[in-house]
Formats: C-alpha cells, sequence, structure tokens
C-alpha cells in the first residue's frame, strides 16, 4: 500500500517522499526479522502455494525500482534513506531463500519459485553506463550470495547449498557475472567514474568467494566465464588503488570497494601460472608502499590482508624475488636518508617476516634477514639520535622501526640475536629519552613512541633473557630512562582519552615482567628507588603519582632485603621519611599475607 501511495504522487515533494521512505524501511525491517524467526514447523502461516515466493521476490525487486523512480522526480538522487530501503530490499529476499532453505527437506517446491524468480530478475538488464537499474538487480541479488557463503561455510544446509551452487551459477550468477564484468569495464575504460559502479565490483567478489567454496570441475564459474575479464578488470582495480594513493583521484567509497576485490581474490587464489602470481604480489607491494609513503605512515588494512595472504601463499623462490628486492631498495634509499621510503619497506619487510611459516620460506627469510636487520638498525640510531618529536614522519618512522625490531626479536625461529645486537637495539631506545632523563623540561616525546619502546623492552626481557643478564647496566639505564619520563609526565584534565594513562599501563607492565629476574636485577632496580623518591620530593602530579603504584610495588618485589636496607642508609632523613611511607603502602596493599 505505502508503495503504491509513492507511485501515484504525480508530483513527490521531498518531504512527502522522506516520510515514506522512512515506513518502507521499517515494514520491509520488520518483515525481515519475521521471516528470519520462520522455521518448518510454522509453514501452515504461509501460503500452501509456493508461487507466492516468486511473487514476493520479483515485488521486491519491481517496488524498488519504482522508489528509485519517485526518489529522482523529487530530486532527492542519492538519498540515504532510498540506498536503506533498497538494501532492505535485498535482505528481504535473502530471508525469503533461507526460509526455502529451511523447509528443502520437506518441500521443494517453494526453493525451486524462489530460483525460478532470481532467473527473471536477471533475465533483462540495463548495462549502460549511467543506469541505476544494475546497481539495483547487484544489490538484491548480493544478500543471497552473502547468505551463500556463509551456509556453505558453516551452516548444516552445507551439501544442499552447494547443490544448489550447481543450478544457480551456470543459469543465474553466470549470466549476470558477465554482464557486470562488461559494465565495469566499460565505465572504466570510458573513465565514467560517476557510474557509481562500486556495488558491481564487490558483488563480483563475492561471486568468486562464493565460487572458491563451492565450486567443483564441473560448476567452476571462473573457468565458464570469460577469464580474460576476470584478468583484466585486476589491473583496473590496481589502477584505481594507485591513484587513490598518490593524489585521491578517486572516491573513498571506489577506493574500499576496489580493496575489496583485491582482497577477495588473494584469498581465493586464482592466479594459476607463477609469474602472473608474482607480478600481482609485486603490484600490491608496491602499492602498499606507495599507500605508506602518501598517508604518512598509515595503511588501510584490507590492502595489509591482501597482502599477507598472497605472501602466506607464496612459494620460496617469490620471497627470494620479493625480500631482496626490499633490502635492495633499503640499502640503496639508506644513502640519502630518505627514512619515510625506508619505512615503507621496513613494514612491508615486518609483514613478511609475520605471516611466512613454511621452513624453506623462513629459510629464505634468514638468508637476508641479518642484512635487513642491520639496515633496519642504521635507520633507527639515525632516527633516535635525531629528535624531532613535532614532525609526524619522525614519529612514524621511529614507531615503524621499533615495531620492526619486535617482530625480529619474537621470531626467533627465523633469527636469533647476539648480545651486542641487543645491547645496540636497547641504545637506540635509550637515546630517544635520554634528554629527558635532566631537570630542565622538555616537549613531550609522542605517546606511539614511548609505547613501542616499552615494548621493544618487554619483547627483550620475554625473548632474550641470556642476552640481557650479560649487559644489565645497559637494560637498567633504558628502564630508568622510561620510568624518568613517565613519571614527569602530567595528566591533562579533561581532555578525554588520558594519553599519559596509556604509557603508565605499559610500563607497569614492564615492570610487572622485572621480579622473575631480580637474581640478575636487584641490584640496579635499587637505583630506581632513588629517582623515584627524588621526584616525589620534586612534585609529582597527582594522578600520575597514584597510576604509578602498580609499577613501584613491581619495583619493590625485585628488591631484597638487603637491597630495602641499603636503600634506608643511603637516604638522607627527608628522603628517608618518604621511601618509609612508600614501603608501608607497599606492605599493607600489595605483599601477600597468606590470608584470605
Amino acid at each position: 500500500v505505502i508503495c503504491n501511495l509513492l507511485c501515484t504522487l504525480r508530483h513527490p515533494t521531498p518531504n512527502q517522499v522522506d516520510i515514506l521512505l522512512k515506513m518502507i524501511c521499517i515494514c520491509r525491517s520488520t518483515f525481515t526479522a519475521h521471516l528470519s524467526g520462520l522455521t518448518g514447523k510454522y509453514c501452515f502461516l504461509t501460503p500452501t502455494d509456493a508461487s507466492f515466493i516468486k511473487s514476493l521476490v520479483l515485488y521486491m525487486c519491481s517496488s524498488s525500482e519504482h522508489i528509485i523512480k519517485s526518489v529522482n522526480d523529487a530530486g532527492m538522487d542519492g538519498s540515504n534513506k532510498c540506498i536503506t530501503a533498497i538494501n532492505w530490499g535485498g535482505k528481504v529476499i535473502s530471508e525469503t531463500f533461507s526460509f526455502c532453505l529451511k523447509i528443502f527437506s520437506d518441500d521443494k517446491s517453494h526453493m525451486q519459485s524462489f530460483l525460478v524468480a532470481l532467473g527473471e530478475i536477471v533475465k533483462e538488464v540495463d548495462t549502460s553506463p549511467l543506469s541505476e537499474n544494475m546497481t539495483l538487480k547487484v544489490n538484491m541479488i548480493r544478500p543471497t550470495i552473502f547468505h551463500l557463503i556463509h551456509c556453505s561455510r558453516c551452516s548444516p544446509h552445507k551439501m544442499i547449498t552447494r547443490d544448489l551452487y550447481s543450478l544457480v551459477g551456470s543459469s543465474i550468477l553466470l549470466p549476470l557475472l558477465e554482464t557486470v564484468l562488461d559494465r565495469i569495464m566499460d565505465a572504466i575504460v570510458k573513465k565514467s567514474f560517476d557510474a557509481h559502479f562500486e556495488d558491481e565490483i564487490i558483488f563480483v567478489a563475492d561471486t568468486l568467494h562464493l565460487d572458491r567454496i563451492c565450486s567443483t570441475t564441473s560448476n567452476n564459474i571462473l573457468e565458464l566465464s570469460d577469464a580474460r575479464t576476470v584478468l583484466n578488470l585486476l589491473p583496473c582495480v590496481l589502477s584505481i588503488l594507485k591513484g587513490h594513493a598518490s593524489s585521491r583521484l578517486h572516491s573513498d567509497t571506489l577506493k574500499s570497494a576496489a580493496l575489496y576485490f583485491l582482497c577477495s581474490l588473494s584469498v581465493s587464489q586464482r592466479q594459476s601460472a607463477a609469474s602472473a602470481e608474482l607480478s600481482l604480489i609485486e603490484e600490491v607491494q608496491s602499492l602498499v608502499i606507495l599507500q605508506y609513503i602518501n598517508n604518512n605512515g598509515q595503511i588501510d588494512p584490507l590492502l595489509d590482508s591482501a597482502y599477507s595472504e598472497l605472501l602466506l601463499h607464496a612459494s620460496e623462490q617469490h620471497i627470494t624475488v620479493l625480500s631482496e628486492k626490499l633490502v635492495n631498495a633499503v640499502k640503496k634509499l639508506n644513502q640519502i636518508s630518505d627514512h619515510q621510503v625506508i619505512s615503507a619497506s621496513v613494514h612491508c619487510f615486518r609483514i613478511m617476516v609475520l605471516v611466512v611459516d613454511g621452513e624453506t620460506q623462513k629459510q629464505v627469510l634468514a638468508d637476508v634477514c641479518h642484512s635487513f636487520f642491520y639496515l633496519v638498525f642504521e635507520m633507527h640510531s639515525s632516527l633516535s639520535a635525531t629528535y624531532h618529536n613535532c614532525d609526524a614522519k619522525w614519529v612514524n618512522n621511529v614507531c615503524a622501526a621499533q615495531l620492526f625490531l619486535c617482530t625480529i626479536i619474537k621470531r626467533k625461529d627465523i633469527i636469533q640475536l647476539n648480545s651486542s645486537e641487543v645491547s645496540t637495539t636497547l641504545g637506540n631506545v635509550n637515546n630517544i629519552f635520554q634528554l629527558h632523563c635532566g631537570k630542565e623540561s622538555k616537549p613531550p616525546i609522542d605517546n606511539k613512541v614511548y609505547l613501542s619502546s616499552c615494548e621493544v623492552m618487554l619483547t627483550l626481557l620475554k625473548r632474550y633473557p641470556g642476552q640481557l643478564y650479560s649487559c644489565p647496566p645497559v637494560f637498567i639505564c633504558v628502564f630508568r630512562s622510561l620510568f624518568i619520563y613517565v613519571m614527569k609526565t602530567k595528566s591533562k584534565p579533561g581532555s578525554g582519552h588520558d594519553m599519559t594513562t596509556d604509557n603508565i599501563q605499559s610500563f607497569t607492565k614492564l615492570c610487572e615482567a622485572l621480579p622473575a629476574h631480580k637474581e640478575v636485577f636487584k641490584k640496579h632496580a635499587a637505583t630506581l628507588m632513588f629517582d623515584y623518591i627524588d621526584t616525589l620530593r620534586d612534585g609529582m602530579d597527582l594522578d600520575t603519582k597514584t597510576q604509578l603504584l602498580p609499577a613501584i610495588h613491581m619495583l619493590l618485589d625485585t628488591l631484597s632485603v638487603h637491597e630495602t636496607q641499603q636503600i634506608n642508609v643511603m637516604m638522607n632523613l627527608t628522603s628517608k621519611a618518604m621511601f618509609q611511607i612508600v614501603h608501608q603502602q607497599y606492605q599493607q596493599k600489595h605483599v601477600y599475607k597468606g590470608q584470605f
């Protein structure tokens, strides 16, 4: 009734259309909710004639066409409520498919009626670049494809959906897929980016994903369709992503759709020839570097995911080529100190180290890892010696280097560090914070740098305790720099999320790992208590003092009775009184008494 009312309005005003669209969305969402709750035992609530399924599906499509026409007549192109109404129509069709699937074992006529309706929807499609007909039908069918993917993975109807795929694939999805691909390619070739074909790109990605799950040698959509068209689409998608990364030539929506396609294709692993697969990984790797450089170190998660998935299934020959390409690039760039470009290569190599799992792949990485490790050392040393906290690029480059070091430290199955390399890593971290150990106030270091520094320290303590035992003064020196820095920071009231809290929590985690190594570090840790008492005497921010208490208690756990007595002897009267208060709080609130 509401849709008929919308269609009968000869000259609808935007306000009238807006109210009716809101009502349509409510009706469709309510109907979807009730339909999703139907099971086989409620079949008596539906008409006995299965043709109502076909009528419902076709009505959703035709009424959605009327909605688009009315919205355009009212001059409301691109209305969010219109898009929502169309999407709810697709969800109604998807839930109708779900209902047919639930009763399939008892009555197959409903599913047959549903498939007939889908066939009629895709029979006539307007493929002109600016037509909305294609987008509408794609949005009507895509939720059903998504439902098929879900059911094929983890549903009790898994075998039924795979059998249905053989019927849906060749008769319904294949013709629509070929038509959609033709329209996308036509729009890209003609540079008609106003055509808004993002939904079609996502539809192609989901269809190929479904094909990967359900296909057999006899019903593979990609082999049945024009594979060259799909391969031609890939360079266009990469071109869209490169254009957006370098100069934002395209909209964010189109970029997101292109990334979705690329990620889905990488998961599908459809590359048949080794050379084609290597060229694709190289293209994606260069795209990651380009986006990293132009977005100041920010990478879209989907792009990282696509790159990781391609590396995961790459052969050792491909890993060799890709890793050597990164190492050579960094060697060349180190001579001109282009840290932002080096950081992009570091980011790619870090992902490579993270995802590679095969023994032959790890062996290949181990051969080049030392070279890359020392190149990152050089960059880290250069950055830590030139403090530019106000420069966002400096912050991102330092964080990239330290994140890479954390990854290398964790992957002992690929590379193992010696005592000298561990000591050098600590020295570079200390260089960043040593300026803040004096009495003069300095501008605060970016929160991300502090957090990544604590992570490097904690990872070393967990993975390389033996090497740290050979250089405890260096470790405690860095520990002291981090400690003094966090004690001097002040929280900013009314500023929302307080970064000081993150710093203190990260430092506390580091302190929690220290008591397990008390026999080595207890004599050195005693000096940290002098720094704490001195800062208390000079004046510490109240919130900082309160939040640091757990860390102080862990440091006191590291000390033995002998070190505690030694601290008491060496302090003056004022400091001794303050230390006694701290120690009493430690014994009352932290030390286990053996009672519940």
